[in-house]
């Protein structure tokens, strides 16, 4: 549980009981190291690969049709 408070409302320093924004990892107030890990970042999702509306007709032009 005090993990998920940490991670959404902020951490409370142990020295001056300063709420501070979410991983921080010294106190605002007093530059205290707070007990709080930083926050993992997301993992990126992949991007997709789009088409170019340019040269995409372009490219389909050049295959040569098959008939």
């Amino acid at each position: 549980m005090p993990a998920l408070l940490r991670n959404n409302l902020g951490v409370v320093c142990s020295a001056c009981g300063f709420l501070n924004v979410v991983g921080a990892t010294k106190c605002m107030a007093c530059g205290e190291a707070t007990d709080s890990a930083p926050a993992a970042k997301p993992a990126e999702k992949p991007k997709l690969a789009v088409a170019d509306p340019v040269t995409a007709p372009a490219a389909a032009a050049a295959v040569p049709q098959i008939g």
